[in-house]
């Protein structure tokens, strides 16, 4: 079919594919919207920006000092980690783990237990998620001895553009044990990790 220039704007009998590549910009494509680093081009010809749920930003730290605990009050662990929001409308998801190390009193009596608790905030702050760690059974010595990597998971919403920060704490939950995270500073380690996601 010939190529006609039809006087009123149009031309006929290109076929599909006919225009050599490189002739046709994107900015040409675009009836609605502008084009930017930040936006992608819809099916409807239009830019807009993606939508929820992107990860905007990453926050680890990470501990193998030695802290020790045999009180109810809630201490840091040593672990703590800040990050500061983008927006007011952004969720903060949390992952922790907690190396932690219990050893009885030594009594016949049943349960050595702790808590294990990520806060917002110090030690005293606000709750966001907790645990007990320890054993219900009998024994002597100075038994029951524990042993855990204790996960932690939240998803948190502070509805903040501030620095916020998390911290992990232990305390006791029932009878008499020495509670211990990072035992002996050898490589015991806890970890922490804070993803910013978008609403």
């Amino acid at each position: 079919m010939p190529i006609t220039f039809n006087g009123n704007g149009t031309i006929t009998g290109i076929a599909a594919g006919g225009l050599p590549d490189g002739c046709v910009q994107l900015a040409d494509l675009a009836t609605t919207g502008t084009a930017s680093s930040s936006t992608f081009l819809r099916g409807d010809a239009a830019f807009a920006e993606a939508g929820g749920g992107k990860l905007l930003q990453v926050v680890t730290a990470d501990t193998v000092t030695q802290v020790s605990n045999t009180g109810y009050p809630l201490v840091s662990i040593g672990l703590a980690a800040s990050i500061t929001p983008s927006a007011t409308t952004s969720k903060i998801f949390i992952s922790a783990s907690a190396n932690i190390y219990i050893i009885g009193d030594g009594y016949n009596t049943i349960g050595r237990e702790i808590y294990v608790v990520l806060k917002r905030g110090d030690a005293s702050g606000t709750t966001i998620q907790q645990t007990i760690v320890g054993d219900q059974i009998l024994s002597g010595s100075d038994w029951p001895k524990i042993n855990r990597v204790v996960p932690l998971t939240c998803l948190d919403s502070p509805n903040t553009t501030s620095s916020t920060t998390y911290t992990v704490a232990f305390g006791k939950y029932s009878n008499n044990a020495t509670m211990y995270a990072q035992r002996d500073n050898n490589n015991f380690k806890s970890t922490i990790t804070l993803m910013e996601i978008s609403a």
